[in-house]
């Protein structure tokens, strides 16, 4: 099995170690969040960030997705 890292926890990583570095996902699936969760999470996220978070979000490409 692949190793996968949440997303979440490695832009936060990222945003406190950086000052100017854009923040990106290529597609978050919303199948594994609960939608008001992920809103929080990016929302404050983004805040914290000073706004260099960019977000791509889908409904993912597998089945049970």
């Amino acid at each position: 099995m692949a190793r996968s890292f949440d997303p979440m926890l490695l832009l936060t990583v990222a945003a406190a170690a950086t000052d100017r570095v854009r923040l990106n996902t290529s597609t978050l699936s919303t199948f594994y969040y609960e939608p008001p969760h992920l809103a929080r999470q990016l929302t404050t996220l983004d805040v914290l960030s000073g706004g260099r978070l960019g977000v791509g979000v889908g409904v993912g490409w597998m089945k049970q997705e």
